[in-house]
């Protein structure tokens, strides 16, 4: 009987127990495959670690040199494979934590095992000592290691392309290594029992398995790599099971009667007599019940070891002992200690006479617990599915749905129970069938696909977009595909929103500039296969700044939006309308036969403009201003013909407006002249090219020198020497009026104070400021560093100012000029007389000086409006108590008008022309040395010819 229990026991329970494993271990690998590789390594480990050490124990009563040699083998190669789990990719413990080096250390692993079961034949008729033999092969298995993660161990796979060519001939070598260890064995095969022999072949043959579903797979999570670690866990198994029948089966009776003989088992194991009273028990049974042995000792075993819930006579474990009956993998849950433990009973005798069981008691309350919390995890991922804000769907290869999300049915305008009814094809529009079915080849290749995007057909009808992403799912031998979609609708709208505004002005809703462009690009393709011209119309609205600035942006946008809409009515349809800058719309014709066709449209859109805009209540008037450029006369790129028809427009510009040009050469020329100079003026600054001449200020009464007005002179290196007129206008249009007005005041001052220290005494050195200064140029900054770099008082420095400056902006003006006067600067109107002065505002100005500008000064004695207008500024002058220079003194005859009627200073070639700074020096000292004659002609110096 018990030898019946003995085999039944053999051909059932051992295959049961790794079956269910790895059932479990599958299981797991379709919900999160590290977790499988994790578990399966770590189970393999367990098995070879459990045969180690049993081996271990046990060898001093079997001597059995064979299985000690496989036990210190598969330790060694226990502990290479717990590096190459922690190695593993998602483990994250190590730095290491590749693919490339997990497998390089499966490899050690492999290798090691197939040269242990090759080595193990020599032991079956040889002896060994255990300490020697356990550091060697240690030794061998750490050396193996270290080379596995080596640089110089060749690489064994690559991401995305599977596994190298070296990897695999190792694998081919491991499996040779195996079948020659299976021979030898076969050869020695009367040196083992018949079930171990059996056991043994049949590791080898599930480890040769593993290692040709190694030599197959490209990624780390497929079929071959799961197949493989299943075949792995096999194969220790069924060595773990010949060590158990060796060491614990066959010596079992031998066992029996020490009492100690179970302590090397780490189960808590007790042996029971047909009634369940304890006869022996070992460490790990008393330990489990904290009962010293002699008080477990002749307990009834259900007392001790079995739920204390159930009673005794409806125990499945006392019903088996009383029967004699073998069972294997009985769990039952223990309330008063919250622990599940796995029960298994075989038939014994415990004498001669007497028949027993062993019963051996395994707590698996971790294994449960990681049980439940896999279960409590399968239903974490289940509410995420169902409550996903992305659509997920599981469904057969023919479309059939097998399940689905609301998110998903929502897409689709149903409920779950409703999208359930339809397959997959039934809300595909058939657009989409062909390319489906290349995506389904695509996806049986790779095993997965996406992004895809595609329509779906909503309940209502109408076509949803969405975006796909997917992958095949393999279950029970039956193949379904896993998506994810998601409703891309308002991405959609919103991406051709931000196309739209990529390439449209968002004011008028016109094309932009980059539209424009491609637009032309178009057209000039077209017309270099048609032979018809493109013209290229540039526009732009007059005086519409100043419609901005009276009557605000909100009214200066509402008519950009209506002149925008009575372009659109003047164009044709084939043609382009853009608005390219704030008041700039450009309109691209295209197929046109000559220039009259452009002439006639930028005829018919200025007389379109002839009638005013209405907008709130304010009729505006205004004109165009148009330049025309053609293709391919006047360019052959987008940039050069849209430039060109800028350049004809500011010759519209320049005449007044209301007008419109074609483009010509010459506006290029004139142009790229106007750069040249600006760019020129640049490094002028920075390389000294810019000189200052001084003309004299006198007292018109004494004669006596007064100061002298700092003028701006270039030097430019090819053209010679250049008067202000030839360059402070592109100065003031480019900004460059800045740095030159603030090189102006800083070597004014400098030379100023040099006169003062060498003796020449004078009052003011006068110096002309921008208006582009005065407004953005931090003068008040700019002229405490000039008088502190020069040491300069404030009171020998005197600015002056235009008119048409002064009267810009009257409010900020008094603000401006009250801050630069308590620098104790002085301050003088320049060419007065020429703007348009507002009294009430010039009498709050802290003016020291009025300058009478030449314009008046020219004609006297001989035209009578100029000396009216001069008198009426002089005496202006002296009701405000500001003191009159005049400008431009020519003659005698305007100097004595002048004196005549009361002005203090003035300057003009009746005395000198601008002079250089040593020029200007030498002039000073000269008269300031010279004896001056008493008589008013006599004492007033002219300029020397």
């Amino acid at each position: 009987m018990a030898s019946e229990a003995q085999t039944s026991s053999f051909n059932h329970w051992p295959w049961a127990v790794p079956s269910l494993l790895a059932s479990l271990l599958i299981a797991v690998s379709h919900y999160n495959y590290p977790l499988f590789h994790t578990l399966a390594e770590f189970l393999a480990i367990g098995i070879a670690i459990t045969l180690a050490v049993v081996a271990w124990n046990m060898y001093p009563f079997t001597k059995n040199n064979f299985l000690m040699f496989l036990g210190i083998g598969y330790f060694w190669v226990a502990i290479i494979d717990l590096f190459h789990t922690l190695t593993y990719k998602d483990f994250g413990i190590f730095a290491l934590t590749t693919s490339e080096y997990s497998i390089r250390l499966w490899l050690a692993a492999r290798a090691l095992e197939a040269l242990v079961l090759l080595i193990a034949c020599r032991y079956l008729n040889h002896a060994l000592r255990r300490e020697p033999v356990l550091l060697i092969v240690g030794t061998v298995a750490m050396l193996m290691t270290l080379l596995a993660i080596s640089t110089a161990f060749p690489s064994v796979f690559i991401e995305g392309i599977g596994l190298t060519p070296f990897k695999v001939i190792a694998e081919y070598t491991i499996i040779s290594l195996l079948v020659i260890a299976a021979l030898l064995l076969w050869r020695n095969r009367h040196l083992l029992e018949p079930k171990i022999q059996t056991m043994i072949f049949l590791a080898i043959a599930f480890t040769i398995a593993a290692e040709l579903a190694f030599t197959l797979f490209v990624t780390l999570d497929g079929t071959a790599n799961l197949v493989g670690h299943i075949f792995k866990l096999f194969s220790f198994w069924l060595i773990f099971l010949a060590t158990m029948r060796t060491t614990l089966e066959r010596p079992f009776l031998a066992m029996a009667r020490t009492a100690n003989t179970y302590d090397a088992v780490p189960d808590a194991t007790i042996v029971v007599d047909n009634n369940g009273i304890i006869q022996q028990a070992n460490q790990a049974a008393t330990a489990l019940v904290q009962l010293p042995l002699a008080d477990v000792l002749d307990q009834h075993c259900h007392q001790l070891y079995h739920p204390a819930s159930t009673d005794h006579l409806l125990c499945p474990i006392c019903e088996a002992i009383k029967h004699g009956r073998s069972i294997r993998n009985v769990e039952l849950h223990a309330p008063t200690k919250n622990r599940f433990f796995d029960y298994a009973l075989s038939p014994i005798n415990i004498s001669a006479t007497q028949r027993g069981m062993v019963q051996t008691i395994r707590d698996i309350t971790p294994r449960k617990a990681a049980e439940n919390r896999l279960k409590e995890s399968e239903q974490y991922n289940r509410m995420l599915f169902e409550n996903s804000p992305i659509g997920l769907v599981l469904c057969r290869m023919d479309g059939e749905l097998v399940d689905i999300n609301a998110a998903y049915a929502n897409i689709i305008g149903r409920t779950v129970s409703d999208a359930m009814k339809y397959n997959y094809w039934d809300i595909t529009p058939e657009k989409y069938y062909a390319a489906e079915q290349a995506l389904l080849k695509q996806l049986n290749q790779s095993g997965h696909y996406g992004p895809y995007e595609k329509e779906y057909i909503h309940r209502d009808g109408h076509l949803v977009p969405v975006r796909l992403n997917g992958m095949l799912l393999k279950k029970d031998n039956e193949t379904f595909i896993w998506s994810s979609v998601e409703d891309i609708a308002l991405q959609k709208k919103t991406q051709e929103r931000l196309d739209f505004l990529a390439h449209h002005d968002p004011l008028t809703h016109l094309p932009n500039r980059l539209l424009l462009q491609d637009r032309l690009k178009h057209a000039i393709q077209v017309s270099n296969r048609s032979g018809n011209k493109v013209a290229v119309m540039f526009i732009d609205l007059d005086r519409f700044k100043n419609i901005n600035d009276s009557l605000g942006h909100a009214t200066g946008d509402t008519l950009l939006q209506h002149v925008a809409n009575r372009l659109q009515l003047l164009v044709r349809e084939q043609d382009t309308l853009a608005r390219v800058g704030g008041d700039e719309f450009v309109i691209l014709l295209e197929n046109l036969r000559d220039n009259s066709d452009a002439m006639i449209i930028a005829e018919k859109m200025m007389s379109a403009f002839d009638a005013p805009v209405l907008i709130n209540d304010h009729s505006l008037y205004f004109s165009l201003s148009i330049g025309i450029a053609l293709y391919p006369q006047d360019g052959l790129t987008t940039g050069v013909l849209i430039k060109n028809a800028d350049a004809a427009m500011y010759l519209s510009k320049e005449i007044g407006g209301n007008a419109y040009h074609f483009y010509t050469t010459e506006l290029t020329d004139n142009i790229t002249e106007k750069l040249s100079l600006e760019n020129a003026l640049r490094h002028a600054i920075h390389n000294n090219e810019l000189i200052l001449h001084y003309q004299p200020q006198y007292d018109l009464n004494s004669g006596r020198l007064t100061g002298a007005e700092a003028l701006v002179r270039w030097q430019h290196p090819n053209k010679g020497l250049l008067q202000p007129q030839s360059f402070i206008g592109h100065a003031e249009e480019s900004g460059l009026i800045i740095p030159v007005g603030e090189w102006v005041i800083t070597h004014a001052c400098t030379q100023m104070q040099n006169w003062l220290a060498t003796g020449i005494n004078i009052d003011t050195i006068s110096v002309n400021i921008s208006g582009l200064q005065f407004q953005r140029g931090n003068l008040a900054n700019v002229i405490q560093s000039a008088l502190k770099k020069s040491g300069l008082a404030a009171r020998h420095l005197e600015l002056e100012v235009t008119e048409s400056i002064l009267m810009a902006k009257p409010a900020s003006t008094i603000t401006a000029l009250h801050e630069l006067k308590t620098l104790g600067v002085m301050i003088s109107i320049d060419d007065f007389g020429t703007g348009y002065s507002s009294l009430s505002q010039l009498k709050q100005l802290p003016l020291d000086k009025l300058k009478i500008d030449q314009s008046f000064v020219h004609d006297i004695p001989f035209d009578k409006s100029n000396e009216a207008i001069t008198c009426a500024i002089i005496a202006l002058g002296q009701s405000l108590n500001i003191r009159i220079s005049a400008e431009g003194i020519e003659t005698n005859e305007q100097r004595n008008f002048l004196i005549r009627h009361g002005c203090a200073e003035g300057q003009g070639f009746l005395y000198s022309e601008a002079l250089t700074g040593n020029a200007f020096t030498h002039m000073a000292l000269n008269q300031q040395n010279s004896c001056l004659a008493t008589g008013p002609e006599e004492q007033h110096p002219t300029l020397q010819p």
